[in-house]
């Protein structure tokens, strides 16, 4: 045989193996993923034990199995069906207001990194083939309770509204054009951009069905709520265009004066507030908003009012004090759950320097230091809206003066 015919056999020969080998390979290949993904499933849950052990353990039980008046169980056919991932990674992560569970991420003061929560919530996830059906296989829901942690503060105890927050959900109106799915939507999500968070962290969608039904119940006697141009100004429009419609410093926009009146017909007023404008949120309703059409021909004909030779009724606000703008602006916005009951307090100046145990939430002089405006550009805990957080960030430039007095 010659050194060609040699060549050539030799080339079959490797194509046969090659022909047999791939396929074999392939067809193996899945199972070898499978394998690769559960070592490294088993790897997460091994380090989260370790992790459970040292942060967990003590609160909610060396297995899952809680401790009265401490810790909930997480070791249950129930909490592990009805929190997913996202649920229990949020609650360690950010923890949960009014409770005993801190916030155990590093960037919110805590001591775990991420990749530690990850590998946290793969250790109680690998509970779910072992967990027991406890007797109460469906958790009570005491929806009044949570309804007056997590909305009482902004909406009211009864939803009758606040000065804070002045959308009002204990009346006819409201509850006539908001069904159930979007007030599910709303209470998940949140609107970020009017200063209203996403509770999809905090709470569990049978939470907040229970919250939901909560505020349905209410339609059987809610009053047809009736509010004129007056009090919707009051509510929607004084804290960024002044009490008189004078403008603010940060919202130099003067609405009581005659250049401004004349130069803007009520169509454009109209087509304003409910489309927004560059920084101004859309207030009508179908562009996601809270205001009904005729409440903004209403709002319009109280600022058309003004169209009479007085003009400005004052100056412009000046630099923000803590007595006229801090104090009350923090109150109002963050006081529900940071009024005192635990972690930082919000409600008087002193509470308010002395911080909490993550650290100083405000460093006089130094905004872009100071925890407080790092917690309000984030997306878990804002409040406050843009203007409202650049007087914050002036106050803290200019040195976070405690004084009461203008």
């Amino acid at each position: 045989m010659g050194s060609m015919e040699r060549k050539i056999l030799l080339g079959w020969g490797l194509t046969l193996v090659i022909a047999v080998f791939l396929p074999v390979y392939w067809l193996n290949e899945p199972h070898r993923m499978a394998v690769a993904r559960e070592e490294f499933r088993q790897e997460a849950v091994r380090r989260g034990a370790e992790l459970y052990s040292d942060h967990c353990a003590s609160c909610h039980g060396d297995e899952g199995q809680g401790k009265t008046n401490v810790g909930p169980v997480l070791n249950s056919r129930s909490y592990l069906e009805l929190y997913d991932d996202q649920a229990i990674r949020s609650a360690t992560r950010d923890g949960r207001p009014n409770t005993l569970m801190a916030a155990y991420a590093q960037e919110e003061g805590g001591p775990l990194r991420e990749s530690q929560i990850d590998d946290l919530v793969a250790f109680i996830r690998n509970w779910d083939e072992t967990a027991p059906v406890l007797p109460t296989a469906t958790p009570v829901i005491d929806a009044a309770s949570l309804y007056a942690r997590y909305c009482s503060g902004c909406h009211g105890p009864s939803g009758e509204g606040t000065g804070a927050v002045g959308l009002v959900l204990n009346s006819k109106g409201f509850l006539d054009r908001t069904d159930d799915a979007v007030l599910y939507q709303l209470i998940a999500q949140g609107r970020p951009e009017q200063g209203m968070p996403s509770f999809a962290g905090e709470l569990s969608s049978g939470e907040i069905n229970a919250v939901v039904a909560l505020i349905r119940a209410w339609e059987a006697t809610a009053p047809q709520a009736v509010l004129g141009g007056e009090t919707l100004y009051a509510r929607y429009c004084a804290f960024c265009h002044g009490a008189d419609g004078e403008g603010a410093k940060n919202v130099p926009v003067v609405l009581n004066s005659q250049e401004f009146l004349v130069a803007y017909d009520d169509e454009y007023l109209q087509q304003v507030i409910a489309e927004g404008h560059q920084k101004m949120p859309p207030w009508g309703e179908e562009r996601g908003g809270v205001l009904a059409t005729e409440q903004i021909d209403a709002l319009v004909a109280f600022l058309r009012a003004w169209e009479t030779p007085r003009g400005r009724t004052e100056e412009a606000v000046g630099v923000p004090t803590y007595a006229r703008t801090i104090g009350p602006l923090l109150t109002e916005r963050c006081g529900a759950c940071h009024g005192g009951t635990a972690g930082l307090t919000v409600t008087d100046y002193d509470s308010l320097m002395a911080g909490a145990s993550s650290g100083a939430a405000v460093v006089p002089g130094e905004p872009e230091e100071s925890r407080i405006v790092e917690v309000q550009r984030g997306e878990h805990y804002a409040q406050l809206s843009e203007v409202e957080l650049d007087l914050l960030i002036e106050w803290i430039g200019n040195g976070a003066s405690p004084e009461y007095l203008d």
